[in-house]
């Protein structure tokens, strides 16, 4: 009897790691590009051998796994008294100023200093290049997520804040301002990793 109840556990065991053998293992390198492996995405979406073999395989397959991943896009700036913005500690000017561009600025439809600010979201940062990894069977073994090139050397942010202004019997309207900064600054960009939107953890550089 002792000997079947040894057995029974020892057998749950082992469906236990049959059904869920993929373990988050997400690395960061030097450069700050992640690298996600098979396992996280197939943690993520659930998905044993045979479903990610059918999942690489489909037409387009390899392109359409790697659109599941999704990051952050960076750290968004981040306001001090006076008017200034910082990103990753960098401190810059609101304007003018060579690190900060905005022709919102000098368009006075788009000023608010009598509104009251409604909502407010950034959007833009750092692009990511989603691109597979292949092992000598060319087999897909994970992706390397890492920041795309600039075209001008800048990343840009941009600021969406809905105003009401009580003056003009609540219009509502909104403010676009767009700030850059060099993309040393900015930094990899490789930030809030996910796979299917669930997240993933990352190891730091080691």
């Amino acid at each position: 009897m002792r000997k079947l109840i040894i057995l029974a556990i020892s057998l749950i065991a082992l469906a236990t790691l049959i059904a869920s053998p993929f373990a988050n293992a997400a690395t960061v390198d030097a450069s700050g590009a992640v690298t996600v492996t098979k396992g996280d995405i197939q943690g993520a979406m659930g998905w044993n051998n045979a479903q990610w073999d059918a999942a690489i395989g489909a037409p387009n397959g390899v392109a359409e796994v790697g659109k599941l991943i999704t990051t952050g896009h960076g750290n968004t700036p981040v306001d001090v008294p006076g008017g200034w913005l910082t990103l990753n500690g960098q401190i810059v000017a609101n304007y003018p100023s060579d690190e900060y561009f905005s022709s919102s600025f000098t368009n006075s439809e788009n000023w608010g200093p009598f509104s009251t600010p409604v909502s407010s979201y950034w959007e833009g940062g750092i692009d990511t290049t989603v691109t597979p990894i292949l092992n000598a069977q060319k087999k897909v073994t994970g992706y390397r997520v890492a920041a795309a090139p600039t075209a001008d050397g800048y990343v840009y942010w941009t600021r969406h804040t809905t105003y009401t202004n009580p003056e003009y019997a609540g219009a509502t309207y909104v403010y676009h301002a767009t700030s850059r900064w060099p993309a040393s600054v900015a930094g990899s960009g490789v930030t809030d990793v996910k796979v299917d939107g669930k997240p993933v953890t990352v190891a730091p550089a080691a």
